[in-house]
């Protein structure tokens, strides 16, 4: 299912002159760890097509994305969209060490970064935009906003206990290169469960984080509103990449976006070519997502529009249901 299309003969869409990022600080409030770094990227034709939240990566991941998102959030904002990037508690230039971090208080900040964005963007479209874990912070932040949302989907992690096991594994590697590797994983996760922080790759995880991102599931459940228990979500867009076209899609994969399907109104998936960017050693760019995102948040990008728009065999539809 799609969006509907917008009519050819609407409004003339206007360029804007004025300044295409805002960085800025924002205090959230609170008493202490309270100041968060926030980019703003207007829209650079009116009338704005919507709001972007974006919701990160995890650890590491989200420092090998940071040239990916910063050059969807500019394509984004040239096709007329205003995007909102934020360092989480605990990341980039915000407040705080990583060790500080809560699974609550990431999904705060990005119910913070919905607050400032609006002040920008009263009434555009609301797209909660998630990347791998930030894709299960971008559903459980859905259920805390006051109005509908739709939901940017890329590569999402579908459990965060899955995403809790890849990073410890890699403290288990580095430790097998000095000989003491074994039970490792099973290691941290116990000092986790006794209330204790523990290092990997150089970020130190609290206990509070590691449990509740433990419980993480992108599901649709997970969308309903805690105040009216009716969806949140009223559109998804889930795109992953892969090396080729016709990859077929994981069975985890297919069997999360039935669920979403039949609870979803709106639900479109999409296979693009490119790197796994967010773990490469050397960074690197998926262009073909940055297209296929816009064309889906423009509402263009049905697998053969989006396709055309595209070199050959860049893109591939979702299989039959």
């Amino acid at each position: 299912m799609r969006p509907e299309r917008r009519a050819s003969a609407g409004p003339l869409k206007q360029p804007l002159q004025r300044p295409q990022i805002e960085p800025q600080f924002i205090d959230n409030g609170k008493p202490s760890l309270s100041r968060r770094f926030v980019v703003i990227r207007r829209a650079q034709i009116h009338p704005c097509q919507g709001l972007v939240i974006h919701a990160p990566a995890f650890a590491e991941e989200m420092n090998k994305s940071r040239r990916m998102v910063a050059q969807q959030s500019a394509q984004l904002a040239a096709a007329g969209f205003t995007v909102v990037q934020i360092d989480l508690l605990g990341c980039g230039d915000s407040d705080g060490e990583f060790g500080d971090a809560t699974w609550q208080a990431w999904i705060d900040d990005l119910l913070l970064a919905c607050r400032i964005g609006r002040e920008h963007e009263p009434s555009a479209p609301l797209w909660l935009w998630g990347l791998r874990a930030g894709c299960l912070l971008a559903a459980e932040a859905a259920q805390a906003l006051a109005e509908p949302c739709k939901l940017l989907l890329w590569q999402p992690s579908l459990s965060g206990a899955a995403v809790l096991q890849q990073f410890l594994r890699l403290r288990a590697a580095a430790d097998m290169l000095g000989q003491g590797g074994k039970g490792v994983v099973d290691q941290l996760k116990a000092r986790l469960g006794a209330g204790e922080s523990v290092e990997v790759a150089g970020y130190v995880v609290g206990a509070a984080l590691a449990q509740a991102l433990q419980q993480a599931r992108l599901t649709p459940s997970a969308q309903v509103s805690q105040v009216s228990q009716v969806s949140q979500v009223s559109q998804v867009e889930w795109l992953e990449l892969a090396d080729q076209a016709d990859a077929p899609w994981s069975p985890a994969a297919t069997t999360a976006i039935e669920r979403w399907r039949g609870e979803v109104p709106r639900l479109q998936t999409l296979k693009v070519v490119g790197p796994q960017f967010w773990q490469t050693v050397e960074i690197e760019d998926a262009p073909a997502l940055w297209a296929a995102s816009c064309a889906a948040l423009l509402g263009t990008g049905t697998g053969t529009t989006a396709a055309a728009a595209l070199p050959v065999g860049s893109l591939a539809p979702s299989p039959p249901a």
